[in-house]
C-alpha cells in the first residue's frame, strides 16, 4: 500500500506519536509510508531521526490555503492510494483538497483519526467536514465512536483502533535508577511517588487531583504527587497549591522531554481527566507495570479492568478519586498485584504493534 499521512500539529502530544509508531510500523511491513507534517515540527524531526519519509509543509500565513495546494499537488499524480488524517485541520485540509481533484479512479481513499471524546461542532462547515464527505473515521476508543454515532455519522464509516503503547522490558525499576530519576529532577528521593503526565489543560481535571491529594498528604506524610505537563491551567494550579504545606508535596514540574522514563519511578498513576479519547499515558503506566487510577471519562474507562490493573471513579469528583488513592497508598501488596496485572493487560491489548496491525485491517477494507 502507498499511504500518505497528513498531521498538521506543531506540538508533540499523543497524537504525533501514534503517527510514528504507525508509519513506522508500515514501513516495516513493506507498505510505503510518507508523513506530510508542517516544516521543523517534532514530529518532522522524530521521523527523520528514524529515517522515515517526511515531506514538510509551509507554516506561514494563509497556512491551511497553503497546505491545501501542496496537498492537492501531491495526490495529484494519483501515486498514494490512502490519505490519513490525524489532526482536526488535516481532515480539512484533507477533504478541501480532494475535492479539488479530479474524479475517476486518481482520488485517494480517505481516512480520519478521531481522538477526542466531545462531538464535532453544529456548524455548517463541520456538518459539510463530516457527515456530507466520504472520509472513513478510526476512533481511538468505543466511547469516541459512540459520540460520532450521536452526531450523525454513519456507523459503517466507524471503526474502532485503539491507539498503542511500547510495552517495556518487565524488568522491576531498582532502588538506585528510582532514586537518581526522581533527583533529576528535584523530587524527594525516599517515599511514596504519585504521578501524572499530561498537559496542564482543564479537560485533564488537575484541579481535581490537587483537590483529591490535599487531604492524603496529611495522612501519608512521606507521599508526593508529581505533574509533569505545561499549559495554560499552569498558574491557576500554582495558585491552587499555594504557598503552604501542600507547596512542599506537590511538584508541578513543566514539560520534560520523554517524560514517561520517568514512570520507572512512581508507586502509582492516576488520570483525572473530565474529558479522554483513550488516555495513551494511561497505558504507559500500566505497560510500565503501575497500578491506575483513572476517571471513567470518555475513552478511559476502556484502558482499567477495575480490581484488577486498578481503579475507576467519576470525573469532576475529588471525594471519590481521593477514596481511591488512599485504598492503594495503604496497601503495597494490592499496589504490587495490580501493577503486574496492568502490565499482561496492556501488552495484551494496547500494543502499538496492535494499532499498527488494526488500522491496516482498516485500510484493506477501504480497498475492497
Amino acid at each position: 500500500m502507498n499511504v500518505l499521512h497528513l498531521d498538521l500539529g506543531r506540538e508533540w502530544r499523543g497524537g504525533q506519536q501514534q503517527v510514528l509508531y504507525l508509519s513506522a510500523g508500515l514501513t516495516v511491513r513493506g507498505h510505503r509510508s510518507v508523513i506530510a507534517t508542517p516544516a521543523g515540527s517534532p514530529l518532522a524531526g522524530r521521523a527523520k531521526a528514524r529515517d522515515l519519509p517526511v515531506i514538510e509543509l509551509s507554516t506561514g500565513p494563509p497556512r491551511l490555503l497553503r497546505n491545501v495546494r501542496e496537498l492537492r499537488r501531491l495526490l495529484d499524480p494519483g501515486d498514494f492510494e490512502i490519505l490519513h488524517a490525524h489532526t482536526a485541520h488535516a481532515h480539512t485540509v484533507g477533504q478541501v483538497a480532494r475535492r479539488l481533484l479530479p474524479g475517476g479512479g486518481r482520488r485517494p481513499h480517505f481516512v480520519v483519526s478521531r481522538r477526542v471524546d466531545f462531538a464535532p461542532g453544529g456548524g455548517p462547515a463541520n456538518r459539510w467536514k463530516y457527515l456530507a464527505g466520504d472520509a472513513q473515521f478510526i476512533c481511538v476508543s468505543h466511547g469516541v465512536r459512540r459520540i460520532m454515532e450521536r452526531f450523525g455519522v454513519e456507523p459503517g464509516r466507524l471503526r474502532v483502533v485503539h491507539s498503542g503503547v511500547e510495552v517495556p522490558d518487565p524488568r522491576p525499576s531498582t532502588e538506585e535508577e528510582r532514586r537518581a530519576l526522581r533527583a533529576e529532577v528535584r523530587l524527594p528521593v525516599e517515599g511514596l511517588l504519585l504521578g501524572q503526565i499530561g498537559q496542564l489543560v482543564p479537560h485533564k481535571g488537575q484541579t481535581h487531583l490537587i483537590d483529591a491529594f490535599a487531604p492524603l498528604a496529611e495522612e501519608f506524610p512521606q507521599c508526593h504527587l508529581a505533574i509533569f505537563g505545561d499549559g495554560p491551567l499552569r498558574t491557576e494550579l500554582a495558585a491552587r497549591i499555594g504557598s503552604g504545606p501542600l507547596r512542599r508535596r506537590v511538584s508541578l514540574l513543566g514539560y520534560v522531554n520523554e517524560a514517561r522514563r520517568f514512570l520507572r519511578a512512581f508507586d502509582l498513576y492516576v488520570s483525572s481527566s473530565v474529558e479522554e479519547g483513550l488516555g495513551t499515558s494511561i497505558l504507559d503506566a500500566g505497560a510500565h507495570g503501575l497500578p491506575v487510577v483513572a476517571t471513567t471519562a470518555g475513552g478511559s474507562a476502556e484502558t482499567v479492568a477495575p480490581g484488577e490493573t486498578g481503579y475507576l471513579v467519576p470525573p469532576g469528583d475529588p471525594t471519590a478519586l481521593g477514596q481511591a488513592l488512599r485504598a492503594l497508598l495503604r496497601d503495597p501488596a494490592l499496589r504490587r498485584q495490580m501493577g503486574e496485572a496492568g502490565r499482561l493487560w496492556v501488552a495484551a491489548r494496547f500494543s502499538h504493534e496492535s494499532m499498527v496491525e488494526g488500522t491496516i485491517a482498516c485500510y484493506r477494507e477501504l480497498r475492497g
